[in-house]
């Protein structure tokens, strides 16, 4: 399986093997074995009240994660007389049904421990996204809209499927002509051509010292790879050479969105709400193409955001995504870019997709001010101030902001997350009726370039 070579790739660039791993969820003790049985046959009642104390032992476990997860809400349980009262069953994302998954959020960690251990094949447990798959309705939130994009395929493959996979292979074979392009926390980024088909093709050369690394870069990987769409990035295999691992991606000549951002600083330019409300949409397009495959991005910025001398707009960096589940519909991880991340994140509480709605008000605000709110600040002290919400983040000169730009950022930007938009409000917000065309936009790219107007 695919799955399982990757897994052995990077578990031989790591130079420890697999550890569970030990997020900032609190670890549960859960029920113990009971002693092993006597080989003396047992009687007919002292199987039944083997099999009754077994279940009372797991009763009790189960009303242990209820209770807990009535006091992590302030909820108290309900009691018997209220459980008999008759009620319609709760959908996915009623507020009768959140309890429940807090409580099974719990059984939900043990799974992923699991999972990401070095287990033998005769005692490793099948994904946990496997298991929680089939059968699971889109939230209700990603189901009302019907939006009209040049989507490449219907998104229907699964994120355990994996590109090409080639091992103890120098990428030097199949591609020539290597140009460095840039260099982050992650790897270093190359343009080269390949020897097949003569296209430029864009190669990120990342060497994972860390298991938590393997398991980010295989991550990043698998999206690219599954997620098909003309606003997201596309993967197209990987090398495995030497301690180093190279993912070949789809070239983006013009690069990053920050280096539009500090070009335009540099010259004293501002993007105009035209072309700002250009690029959000293609970026909300991509973000939707997430959403409603169930995946998070986390780690929306306008690095993470690559744009071409076509006008192309797309989403890259698929380092941090998670997939949620109706089993595990909320993440509490801490992870991002510091000035980007939502008031829910920062803390440390169950968050969903509405923190990629944040991170996209943040972004607005980037594009008008070539620099996020708070940027000033270190990285501490940025959280902070997020957190407790002490100074409101918006724009630093919204006089020149028209009124439609002001309530897109600000519906993105509310710290109450029942309350904030949700992607299809912001596709259906007026201010992206003001988007440019796409003419219009690759001009502005291909300026960063030095290249001629279309």
């Amino acid at each position: 399986m695919y799955a399982e070579s990757i897994r052995r790739v990077f578990r031989s660039l790591s130079p420890r093997k697999f550890s569970p791993h030990v997020g900032q969820e609190e670890q549960l003790t859960y029920p113990s074995q009971t002693a092993a049985p006597s080989r003396e046959p047992s009687s007919p009642a002292q199987s039944q009240s083997c099999v009754e104390a077994a279940c009372e032992q797991y009763s009790r476990y189960i009303d242990r994660l209820s209770t807990r997860a009535a006091q992590a809400a302030h909820v108290q349980p309900d009691t018997p007389e209220e459980k008999k009262s008759e009620s319609p069953p709760p959908t996915f994302h009623s507020p009768a049904n959140r309890l429940n998954r807090r409580a099974v959020r719990d059984v939900t960690l043990l799974f992923d421990n699991l999972d990401q251990c070095d287990l033998s094949k005769e005692n490793a447990l099948p994904p946990l996204n496997g298991m929680l798959e089939e059968n699971i309705p889109p939230p209700q939130q990603l189901t009302t809209l019907s939006i009209e994009s040049t989507t490449k395929s219907s998104c229907d493959q699964t994120l355990d499927e994996l590109p090409p996979m080639h091992v103890d292979v120098d990428p030097c074979v199949h591609y020539y002509h290597f140009v460095p392009i840039g260099k982050g926390g992650s790897g270093s980024v190359y343009f080269a051509q390949s020897k097949a088909d003569r296209k430029q093709y864009a190669l990120k050369k990342v060497s994972p010292t860390t298991p938590a690394k393997s398991r980010a870069l295989e991550n990043e990987i698998r999206t690219m790879h599954a997620l098909k769409h003309d606003n997201i990035v596309q993967g197209y295999g990987a090398y495995s050479h030497h301690s180093n691992v190279w993912i070949v991606m789809e070239a983006m000549d013009i690069g990053c969105l920050t280096h539009v951002l500090d070009f335009l600083r540099d010259k004293s330019y501002l993007l105009s709400e035209n072309h700002i409300a250009y690029i959000l949409r293609e970026t909300l397009k991509g973000l939707w193409a997430m959403h409603s495959r169930h995946c998070m991005h986390r780690d929306i910025k306008s690095d993470n955001v690559l744009v071409s001398s076509d006008g192309d707009v797309k989403l890259g960096d698929f380092e941090y995504t998670a997939e949620l589940t109706a089993k595990s519909p909320k993440r509490r991880t801490v992870v991002g870019t510091a000035w980007w991340m939502a008031p829910e994140t920062v803390r440390s509480s169950f968050y969903d997709y509405g923190a990629d709605v944040w991170s996209i008000g943040i972004l607005s605000i980037e594009c008008a001010e070539w620099v996020p709110p708070l940027f000033g600040m270190d990285t501490t002290e940025a959280m902070q101030v997020i957190r407790e919400g002490v100074q409101t983040q918006g724009f630093k000169r919204p006089d020149i902001w028209s009124p439609q730009f002001a309530d897109f950022v600000r519906g993105c930007l509310v710290r109450d997350r029942d309350e904030r938009y949700c992607v299809q409000d912001l596709l259906k917000h007026p201010f992206l009726d003001k988007a440019c065309s796409k003419a219009q936009m690759a001009n502005v790219f291909r300026a960063v370039r030095g290249m001629p107007p279309l």
